[in-house]
């Protein structure tokens, strides 16, 4: 599946300044950028679109991971033979620290979290696809079981602001989580079973199960 978004360059005048704000898009200095699952009225924008690098793997462009895409105001030559009015740069994978090490590459800065790199590339007027949620994003492994299982080891994301992620992009985690079982006695043991909806607990109740043991640790952070 690939997942690309479409790129403009919003200005007009002499000296250049940005255009009004565009539905569906993130303006960047004068680029204009979608939002992902945001429909834009490229039509009636009056405006040419250039889509972005996949920000999915695609062994067909050599991409092995996913990764954030920068845009810089320059020129690229576009298949349709056109020139873009920007250039595309894209991180390896799409992790904070590939993120960061991009964001230094295009701009000579040292950066010490996404966010600072974030920050300095819209002041500087430079697109990125990083994602602001991340911000919230402290990594905690926990061990999650759905429903019916009793034991499947899932990695996930508590946030500082006190919610619970299921990838460092920033998407909000709904499910259960089962603390660590408290043995009953005869192979039957006592869970605490949070449900969680889009980040938030709901509720949590105790229920019994006949499978665990006391090796499997279903951990919620402290």
């Amino acid at each position: 599946m690939a997942t690309s978004r479409a790129f403009t360059l919003n200005a007009s005048g002499e000296p250049l300044i940005a255009g009004e704000p565009i539905a569906g898009t993130t303006q960047y200095g004068l680029i204009a950028v979608q939002n992902l699952n945001y429909n834009v009225d490229f039509v009636g924008s009056g405006l040419k679109w250039y889509n972005g690098p996949d920000e999915d793997a695609n062994p067909a462009f050599n991409f092995a991971n996913e990764g954030y895409v920068i845009a810089v105001q320059g020129s690229t030559s576009s298949p349709d033979g056109t020139t873009a009015p920007f250039k595309f740069y894209r991180s390896a994978d799409k992790t904070e620290a590939s993120y960061i090490a991009l964001a230094s590459a295009v701009t000579g800065k040292s950066y010490a979290s996404g966010n600072d790199a974030a920050d300095d590339l819209d002041l500087l007027g430079i697109a990125s696809t990083w994602n602001s949620n991340q911000s919230v994003i402290v990594s905690y492994t926990l061990f999650l079981a759905r429903t019916g299982a009793c034991s499947q080891d899932v990695a996930m994301y508590y946030g500082s602001n006190g919610k619970y992620y299921t990838n460092q992009s920033g998407d909000l985690y709904t499910g259960y989580l089962y603390t660590a079982p408290v043995a009953l006695g005869d192979n039957q043991w006592s869970w605490t079973v949070t449900y969680i909806d889009n980040g938030v607990i709901i509720n949590s109740a105790q229920e019994q199960s006949g499978c665990g043991s006391s090796g499997e640790q279903f951990l919620l952070p402290q």
